[in-house]
């Protein structure tokens, strides 16, 4: 399958931080499309900290197992 590349628009989007510990990746940016892998995309912490993107982007969730996300 490959690694994902990981478009460097999307960085500085979510805290690094913040990604590692809730196993998520913003992974592509498009015009106003934003595509997220999260590992638990209906945590409250994740929707809690889109919720200020979705008023700038189309945010797309994909969900993945941890060990994908870590990957």
């Amino acid at each position: 399958m490959g690694t994902p590349e990981i478009d460097p628009q999307t960085r500085g989007l979510l805290p690094l931080r913040f990604c590692e510990y809730n196993h998520i990746v913003p992974v592509k940016l498009v015009g106003r499309e934003l595509i997220v892998v999260a590992a638990h995309p209906d945590s409250y912490e994740l929707r809690t900290a889109l919720s200020g993107l979705r008023a700038t982007y189309d945010v797309q969730l994909v969900q993945r197992t941890e060990d994908e996300v870590r990957s």
